[in-house]
């Protein structure tokens, strides 16, 4: 398939691609990007060096690239030379299908790759073979031309060189596909341990989390669920478990069952790989796109109306703890297994950036920062093997999938997953904020996130950049920050302390540059943030 937008391309636009091969060029070939300064598949030879090199990138693990692998034709290190017109005659698609065939005669099972063909002013034609992660390793040679290479021999890249697989090629592509085999029995198995671990026992059911949160547990509730924990007349129904359970549980560790439950479900989709919630998309139609994040939305909804429960009816001391845990969950760049979309992980965030939505569009509502503050301190897991990095950078995360949104609403926004956002948790989350138009505390909510995104100072600058948001656009944002500025809202000073100034002077040196060229003009927020607070701008 060649189609610019399909799933193979990373995710990226075709002139997102043609920069990353640029860069590629200029740096020199490594184990899974291979410079050819010519290309051709017309003998036999050619077709099976064609076959060595894609089938050794797809057999061969690297993360530095994301594992992606690419054949950049027309070039060699430090220079593109193009002048490539093999596909001149037939065109991107038929010369595509025709690489595809040969792979089939000679490869199985046959690596997935996508061909894209580029045009310079300079230099002419050139292309680049674009081959994602494979769940297929390894790729074997089923037909031989002279017994080199022989048949059932494969290939695999070691830094710029195409070898033949040795013992520890061997164990690592028969580790993976154990791995493989197990991950979706492991991750099941990891989901019900910590529910025994969490609900050993049955937990009331979301519907009366407000009045648990409000009033406690009425006396009816929690006799009626001494007696679930009861099978009948069996002396093993009163246990000692039971009956320990009856007189420890107490309405804090209930509330953390609850969302610590729901939570790992909101996981599960994170990872899982299925028709509504795939790990690559089989096109860019916007109906198919759509799809997908509404499948995310709706099976988030509950965990985040349920942290925003909580928020709106709890006490952070009492409470918080059971957010907290909640969102801990979730804090976590999902680790996908097989080919993917190169930024899938990030786009599995989403529910994650949801609930801080939520959480911060509560908090604002209300006007009572500290939950928000205990989340925001959490880390957001990005790997195994890297550090861990404040949570806010999973808002930076998801926002790397901003063309897949513009894509599936239709529409140009220069935020669009923040567009997206504004239209769900007002009216998920409007009814804990009451008497408050839903614009008012999504915007002063979104200004305390983007706040906190100043902390991290850029080494080239000083000062930090503010997470662009709908706030920097929208007409009625201005005026309901800066209200609550001048009202040196509680909202603000909880989440940041002693440093609310120092924030509010990043935030008025840099959100200007947020703003996408020619946007100004839209009457967002973006400037006079100090002065609001010190009550020497103007009113409202």
């Amino acid at each position: 398939m060649t189609n610019s937008n399909d799933g193979t391309l990373l995710g990226r636009t075709r002139e997102g691609l043609e920069e990353l091969a640029r860069r590629l060029i200029d740096e020199g070939v490594e184990a899974k990007a291979d410079l050819k300064s010519t290309f051709a598949v017309d003998t036999a030879h050619r077709k099976i060096e064609f076959c060595k090199d894609l089938s050794a990138i797809a057999n061969t693990d690297d993360h530095r690239l994301d594992d992606h692998g690419y054949i950049i034709i027309g070039a060699k290190r430090g220079t593109l030379i193009g002048g490539v017109d093999t596909w001149k005659d037939v065109g991107e698609d038929n010369f595509s299908a025709t690489l595809t065939n040969i792979a089939k005669k000679y490869l199985a099972p046959v690596p997935a790759f996508n061909f894209v063909s580029y045009q310079d002013d300079d230099v002419g034609h050139w292309g680049v073979i674009v081959i994602p992660p494979s769940p297929s390793q390894p790729h074997i040679f089923i037909k031989e031309v002279s017994g080199d290479p022989a048949k059932h021999e494969w290939f695999v890249r070691i830094n710029d060189i195409t070898e033949r697989a040795g013992p520890s090629d061997y164990a690592r592509v028969l580790s993976k596909a154990a791995s493989r085999a197990v991950k979706p029995l492991e991750t099941e198995l990891q989901r019900l341990v910590l529910k025994v671990e969490r609900l050993e026992g049955q937990a009331p059911n979301l519907d009366g989390l407000a009045a648990l949160l409000g009033q406690g547990t009425p006396a009816t509730e929690t006799r009626a669920t001494d007696q679930d924990d009861d099978d009948g007349p069996s002396p093993r129904s009163d246990s000692l478990v039971a009956r320990l359970r009856r007189h420890l549980v107490t309405e804090e560790a209930r509330v953390a069952d609850l969302l610590i439950e729901e939570a790992l479900n909101v996981k599960a989709l994170m990872l899982d790989d299925r028709a509504e919630n795939p790990h690559r998309f089989p096109s860019w139609e916007p109906s198919e796109l759509i799809k997908h994040i509404e499948y995310m939305e709706t099976e988030a909804r509950t965990l985040v109306e349920a942290i925003a429960t909580v928020a709106r009816y709890g006490s952070n001391e009492r409470f918080g703890d059971a957010v907290v845990e909640a969102v801990d969950v979730i804090a976590e760049r999902p680790k996908l297994a097989g080919p993917y979309w190169n930024h899938a992980p990030e786009l599995r965030t989403y529910p994650l950036t949801l609930a801080l939505y939520a959480l911060a569009f509560v908090s604002a509502g209300r006007n009572d920062g500290a939950l928000l503050r205990r989340v925001l301190d959490l880390d957001y897991r990005l790997d195994q093997e890297g550090d861990p990095v404040p949570i806010i950078a999973a808002m930076r995360d998801v926002r790397m999938t901003s063309d897949l949104f513009r894509t599936a609403m239709g529409k140009r926004y220069y935020e669009p997953i923040a567009e997206r956002v504004k239209t769900v948790i007002p009216v998920w989350c409007g009814r804990f904020v009451p008497g408050k138009p839903g614009d008012q505390p999504f915007y002063q909510g979104e200004f305390g996130l983007a706040l906190e995104y100043t902390k991290f100072r850029l080494s080239f600058h000083g000062a930090g950049f503010p997470l662009p948001g709908t706030y920097l656009y929208g007409y009625e944002a201005e005026a309901a920050i800066k209200r609550m500025l001048k009202q040196k809202a509680k909202f603000l000073s909880d989440l940041h302390g002693e440093q609310v100034e120092n924030r509010l002077k990043q935030f008025d040196t840099n959100a200007h540059e947020m703003i996408a060229p020619g946007a100004s003009g839209f009457g967002g927020f973006y400037r006079g943030a100090s002065a609001a607070w010190s009550g020497d701008g103007d009113d409202p």
